[in-house]
């Protein structure tokens, strides 16, 4: 988040908060870097809102064991079809 961690007590502050998903291209710090910019230009910066920008990994991300993924399998694992997750 754009304010530390999402518990952290800054988060716990914020008045709105602001979802931004990525695409096909699983880019969220562009998302991310969007968000924080659209809050901003609509009145809410200063942490006023929590930006988060979840990042839905497929196998070629490389996820690390303890990051949940998507197999990437079209249409059993994919994401954008609402699979499930790995493992």
């Amino acid at each position: 988040s754009n304010l530390g961690p999402v518990g952290h007590h800054a988060a716990a502050s914020a008045e709105v908060a602001l979802l931004v998903q990525h695409g096909s291209g699983r880019n969220a710090d562009d998302y991310f870097c969007s968000g924080v910019q659209a809050a901003a230009m609509a009145g809410l910066g200063g942490g006023r809102a929590l930006v988060l920008a979840p990042r839905f990994m497929e196998p070629a991300d490389g996820p690390p064991p303890s990051v949940v993924w998507w197999n990437g399998t079209f249409p059993e694992g994919c994401w954008r079809c609402g699979a499930e997750s790995d493992p």
